[in-house]
């Protein structure tokens, strides 16, 4: 069952991005025994379709490895999606960063992930114990007379 659940790799139509990343978690607490709680902050307006796939890898991943390999007691999920704009964080009070095996590809695959969608993926031991694994993707800031061939609803005269 933990197999089939790791090879999902798309959102459906019908659930949003913090109900498929919510049924991962689910899933895997009740596989692990660890506690994930997961909250969700969304507007009904959705990512691209390829932002939404990219982010449920990434946090899939994310909470994959809390589970896996940080001896966490418990997970904290975090979903905010405004679209265009999301955050994803993933928290756990395990080991935090250990040294990479030569076999993970994880951490590279998630940073390879975030590019493709101009997303900043950023991972960070925590003062106390833990790891926090956090990806964003934000609207580009323009500032007035950045780019010449921007437009917009306002009309030069």
């Amino acid at each position: 069952r933990r197999s089939v659940l790791n090879l999902r790799t798309s959102i459906g139509e019908a659930e949003s991005l913090g109900t498929a990343i919510g049924n991962v978690a689910r899933h895997l607490s009740e596989s692990s025994g660890i506690p994930i709680r997961v909250r969700l902050d969304e507007q009904p307006t959705r990512l691209r379709p390829e932002v939404e796939a990219e982010l449920f890898r990434i946090a899939q991943e994310a909470i994959n490895n809390a589970v896996k390999h940080a001896r966490a007691t418990s997970i904290d999920v975090r979903c905010q999606v405004y679209a265009p704009e999301a955050v994803i964080t993933v928290t756990d009070d395990g080991v935090g960063m250990q040294s990479a095996r030569a076999d993970s590809y994880g951490l590279k695959i998630m940073r390879e992930r975030a590019r493709l969608i101009g997303a900043e993926l950023v991972v960070r031991d925590n003062a106390s114990r833990g790891l926090t694994v956090s990806v964003s993707v934000k609207m580009p800031r323009t500032t007035v007379g950045a780019d010449p061939t921007a437009t917009s609803d306002e009309e030069i005269t």
